[in-house]
Parts: C-alpha cells; sequence; structure tokens
C-alpha cells in the first residue's frame, strides 16, 4: 500500500499544473525500484469500477461512436467521433486512497487527496485544507523540498492501514 501511494506521489511531484480527471502514468523504467504506476484522479469520488483503457486514434470525417451509460451499459444512441482522440486511462480499482500533488515554480504544492470510502478529510484538514469526504484538497506553501509533501504520504498511509478491513 505504502508502495503505491509513495511511488504515485513522488511521480506527481513533478508533474506540470495539472486539474481534475487527470492520469499519471510511470513506467518501470522511469520509477526509481521498477514500479509500474497507473494513477488517476477524479473530480467525483463517486465513480469507480475496473481500470479503463480509450485507444488513441485518428478518424474519419461522418464516423460515429456508441455512446453507453457507464453505471449500467445501457445503450444510449451514437455521436460524431472527435477527428483526433488520445489514450486514456482511468478509475482504478483496488486502491482505496490516492494523491496528486503539483508543485508550482513559486513552491506552492497543490494536494489533492481521493478515496473510494475511506474519510481523506481529516488528512487534508490538517494541512489547512478540507472539502468532501472522498474527494478534498490542500495547498503546502514555501515549500523548498519535498518533506511536507513526505509527510502526507505517511499520514495517508497509516489512515490506510488503519481501515484496511472496512
Amino acid at each position: 500500500m505504502k508502495k503505491k501511494i509513495l511511488s504515485a506521489a513522488f511521480a506527481a511531484l513533478l508533474a506540470l499544473p495539472t486539474w481534475a480527471c487527470t492520469n499519471m502514468i510511470v513506467g518501470k523504467n522511469a520509477s526509481t525500484d521498477g514500479s509500474v504506476i497507473v494513477s488517476y484522479a477524479a473530480d467525483s469520488y463517486g465513480m469507480f469500477g475496473e481500470l479503463a483503457h480509450f485507444k488513441a486514434g485518428t478518424h474519419a470525417d461522418g464516423e460515429m461512436v456508441d455512446i453507453y451509460e457507464w453505471d449500467t451499459g445501457r445503450y444510449l444512441g451514437k455521436i460524431a467521433q472527435a477527428k483526433q482522440t488520445y489514450n486514456v486511462i482511468g478509475n482504478i480499482k483496488g486502491c482505496p486512497i490516492w494523491v496528486l500533488f503539483t508543485r508550482s515554480p513559486e513552491g506552492v504544492i497543490r494536494v489533492e487527496f481521493r478515496s473510494q470510502k475511506i474519510n481523506i478529510q481529516p488528512i487534508a484538514k490538517k494541512y489547512g485544507g478540507g472539502g468532501h469526504k472522498c474527494a478534498a484538497g490542500a495547498r503546502l506553501v514555501d515549500q523548498k523540498d519535498f518533506s511536507l509533501a513526505m509527510q502526507v504520504v505517511k499520514d495517508l498511509d497509516e489512515l490506510a492501514k488503519e481501515n484496511e478491513n472496512a
């Protein structure tokens, strides 16, 4: 558990500014210990399922795509396909808590907390933030290094351990 949270946190610290619904993918040659990391931060904390992959492509004019309701799989109809689509991976199953760190050039680290069921709001509040039970955020200001971000990871790891059987 700690390895997943810690590895994703390190990878995310290097990211450029991001917004909601962000994918983070780190290959085995890019991580320090050979881990392969796939992370997804969603602005909707209630939408979890299996990991989904949508392939990139270039599409012809007039090409249509079938649309299905996410939760039920019910067919809804067709819409025009975008001319260019991109690889997207999302909706991690089996990861109870994840965090995304985005560091600005000024040293402010934006922290996005997400959880499937565990209440992560107290951790966000501890670091001056807030939010909902399963989707919260905080800002770590005047950060010259990543020591405070690493403390956030430790706190989340402890929270995950406390809730392993929840």
